[in-house]
């Protein structure tokens, strides 16, 4: 992961992706591309007038771009690469990162949804659904402050769920990656839901039948992690962790149980209306995680294994 994008919209909060991108740049000893995104003006105001306005919208867009470079460089970092696109912003971004053969895509988002979403919640929504690329997702702080580039995130433990499919292993390796590229270790967590209890719980038979699906369940799961680490090659530690409740709830809150500094995990990038109907593991798991989340869209043979088509 050595051409990492970053998008950027000139807003503040935009602006907490970069001490991410820049520690990743490091650690990976990769190279970063800065990209705007101008879009036309939705205005009537006469030709004359709109096309003076718009030009003069491009240029600031594109001084702030410049800035930024500038600031990183003053922060001691190599100087990033930086386009102003034109277009809308997520089909601009996904193209670029395309075009450019981006490894890897660092945004950042509120994690809103619905009509409260803003270009960010929107734009990052789009990317992660589309962009064949990894995409780290990372929460702003939204309390007026600005990130310190000169003081760098490090990551001591990378948390990656697995379900049992080859469809989520398809992040083992980029969970790997980052963690021997920081020297951290890696804690693989399956999440068991509770089974169902058929029956009162309180006849000997029902809670003999519950206990051994139970037991069942965890020794299944702990042995599929075990056989999951010895395929981990880090420096780091690598630990194995079983819970038992359902995995949107039970990766964020493993995350802060653990320490975890980022959460790795494979996304089916389904639409919004499948997402809306069904639901999504990893759309709950970004609104609501306390670490960035690296979210990877497996290719087509993993995708296939898990009953789902690769877009």
């Amino acid at each position: 992961m050595r051409r990492i994008l970053v998008p950027l919209d000139g807003s503040p909060l935009a602006r907490w992706a970069l001490p991410w991108a820049l520690s990743l740049r490091a650690a990976l000893r990769g190279e970063i591309e800065l990209v705007g995104v101008h879009s036309p003006l939705d205005i009537d105001l006469g030709p004359s007038v709109e096309a003076t306005w718009d030009d003069d919208v491009r240029k600031a867009e594109r001084a702030t771009l410049e800035a930024e470079v500038e600031r990183i460089a003053e922060a001691g970092h190599p100087r990033p690469d930086e386009v102003l696109l034109e277009g809308t912003p997520g089909p601009a971004i996904v193209a670029r990162a395309s075009e450019m053969g981006s490894d890897l895509i660092v945004l950042a988002t509120h994690g809103r949804g619905g009509l409260s979403r803003a270009w960010l919640g929107s734009v990052a929504s789009f990317v992660s659904r589309h962009a064949r690329a990894p995409i780290l997702v990372v929460h702003p702080v939204d309390d007026g402050t600005e990130p310190d580039l000169r003081d760098l995130p490090l990551i001591d433990t990378v948390l990656l769920p697995l379900d049992g499919s080859p469809f989520s292993e398809a992040a083992t390796g980029y969970a790997s990656e980052i963690a021997q590229a920081f020297k951290a270790g890696v804690v693989l967590m399956r999440a068991v839901p509770i089974p169902l209890i058929v029956g009162s719980p309180y006849l000997p038979h029902a809670a003999q039948t519950f206990a051994d699906e139970r037991e069942q369940r965890l020794g299944a799961a702990n042995g599929y992690l075990r056989q999951c680490a010895a395929r981990v090659k880090v420096d780091g530690p690598v630990r194995t962790l079983v819970v038992e409740t359902e995995p949107a709830h039970a990766i964020p809150a493993a995350a802060s149980e653990e320490g975890a500094d980022m959460i790795v995990m494979a996304t089916h990038g389904r639409g919004a209306l499948m997402r809306a109907i069904v639901g999504s593991v990893a759309d709950k798991v970004v609104r609501t995680s306390p670490v960035p989340v690296l979210l990877v869209r497996p290719g087509k043979k993993e995708a296939e294994s898990a009953g789902w088509e690769a877009e």
